[in-house]
């Protein structure tokens, strides 16, 4: 059989990602804080792209004069049309060139690197349980114990409590109930102090016992077996007459034990994580109610402000009319940071857009929760809203993502809390809660069938504690706490 070497010429199709694309995808995606310092860098980097701090001064772009009567002094040029940033669809030409220039240098800036990833990774937000996690070797040093102590950490509540059954526990691992002890004592030595309490007395005398010298003994006797019934539920006159002290005495120990006491010592460690997001909950979006109609307005910090620096833009125009008149390097050099510029601006603006058009959805679609509140709050999915919009449903999942919208009534909440379907019925589990006799207050149990007389709903005893746990509502037992 002869091989024939011969050339020849076949058409194939193959499928490229438009590099222009993906940078409108990501900046899509980023969050105020991450746009905010990816704008910092471009000002940085790029020449051509300019801000304008202060609209009413406006200055010329080319000698930096104040214009007076909308005209430079010096050279007389006008800030008219030339400076606005909204253009036409960019020529065929054009178009190719900033493909080009972005596939073979801009796109790498936003590509994440192996180190940019292990970094998000390392300045994660560290939950409760990944705490305990990693100390964990610090106080159980034998594999067995280690391991035994690693399955006990799952029962660990939100607020620090551990809720086991030992039982449960002693007949899964085969072990002795003084083993269990031991290992849960090691557990209770670690911080925050409290954490591994079975009930409130204990998580009490856990966290006093940091500060043994200077607790009144008083506070003991009541933290007793013999007067803990009592003290917790107030009767100050029967400990009174059975300890023979003042009625005083008993209200200064509750304030000594209330002053250096958490009952909820695994919520104290959420609440700092709370608050190191709460800090970042500024609005991209405001939705507000004017004469009846929702309206959707962005939160811009400054994002209009943006144009093309007009020397870069002169340039570039006079090297495609006269290109003989430049080097390469500087044909190069203009046409990158020009190209650069004009893409990142298009990109603030497509975003701006995306993001409004998707929230006037999501007020359209949940319409009847704005005006009648949390309860008519409907189930709706990112798919949903992207099928109304007939968009891509990632495209709705990045112009949500890590973004706040300010209600209505001035409450500011993530993008999530419109597509969580549980939202209405935990409101109803907190009023329910909020409304109970403080002195006797509900089980479980006993929200469950409230729940299901009210509303119709019908949920499991666990489900009510799971949601209960979500919205960092202690138990009935612990809501009693003095």
């Amino acid at each position: 059989m002869k091989i024939s070497m011969d050339p020849f010429l076949s058409t194939t199709q193959t499928q490229k990602l438009d590099p222009k694309l993906i940078m409108a995808n990501t900046i899509l995606q980023m969050s105020r804080m991450e746009l905010e310092e990816k704008i910092e860098e471009e000002i940085i980097e790029n020449p051509a792209l300019e801000m304008e701090e202060n609209k009413i001064e406006s200055r010329c772009p080319v000698c930096q004069l104040k214009l007076e009567e909308n005209k430079c002094p010096m050279c007389g040029k006008k800030s008219a049309d030339v400076d606005e940033i909204s253009e036409k669809m960019l020529k065929r030409e054009e178009y190719l060139e900033e493909v080009e220039y972005l596939s073979r240098s801009f796109i790498e800036k936003y590509q994440h690197s192996d180190s940019e990833e292990m970094h998000e990774q390392i300045v994660s937000i560290e939950t409760l349980r990944d705490y305990l996690y990693i100390n964990l070797p610090l106080v159980l040093y034998k594999k067995e114990d280690f391991f035994i102590g690693k399955y006990i950490l799952n029962y660990i509540d939100d607020d620090g409590y551990l809720r086991y059954e030992s039982g449960e526990l002693i007949k899964k691992f085969n072990i002795s109930n003084e083993t269990l002890e031991r290992i849960i004592k090691a557990i209770q030595a670690m911080e925050p102090a409290g954490i591994g309490a079975r009930d409130l007395r204990e998580c009490i005398t856990l966290q006093l016992k940091n500060i043994n010298g200077q607790v009144p003994p008083i506070v003991w006797k009541l933290l007793s077996d013999k007067y803990w019934n009592d003290f917790h539920h107030r009767r100050f006159t029967i400990l009174s007459e059975s300890l023979q002290v003042t009625i005083d005495d008993i209200r200064n120990a509750a304030y000594f034990i209330k002053n250096n006491v958490n009952p909820y010592p695994g919520r104290n460690f959420s609440r700092n994580i709370l608050k190191h997001e709460t800090a970042r909950m500024t609005p991209d979006v405001i939705i507000k109610e004017n004469n009846g109609n929702l309206e959707v307005e962005m939160v811009y910090h400054n994002y209009r402000n943006f144009r093309i620096n007009r020397i870069y833009k002169e340039i570039y125009e006079d090297i495609k009319r006269n290109k003989n008149k430049y080097s390469s390097s500087e044909i190069e050099h203009t046409k990158n940071y020009f190209h650069r510029a004009r893409i990142f601006i298009e990109n603030l603006y497509q975003r701006e857009e995306t993001i409004v058009k998707v929230t006037k959805k999501i007020v359209e679609l949940q319409r009847e929760f704005f005006y009648h509140g949390i309860s008519h709050l409907i189930p709706l999915t990112r798919v949903q809203v992207a099928e109304a919009l007939h968009i891509h449903d990632s495209t709705v999942s990045r112009a949500t993502k890590d973004k706040f919208v300010q209600l209505p009534s001035g409450r500011i909440v993530n993008f999530d809390f419109f597509f969580d379907p549980s939202l209405p019925i935990k409101e109803e589990i907190k009023a329910i809660i909020d409304n109970e006799d403080k002195d006797n207050a509900m089980s479980d149990k006993e929200i469950s069938e409230t729940l299901l007389n009210l509303t119709g709903i019908h949920l499991a005893r666990r489900t009510v504690a799971k949601y209960r746990e979500e919205m960092h509502i202690s138990s009935s037992r612990d809501r009693k706490y003095i």
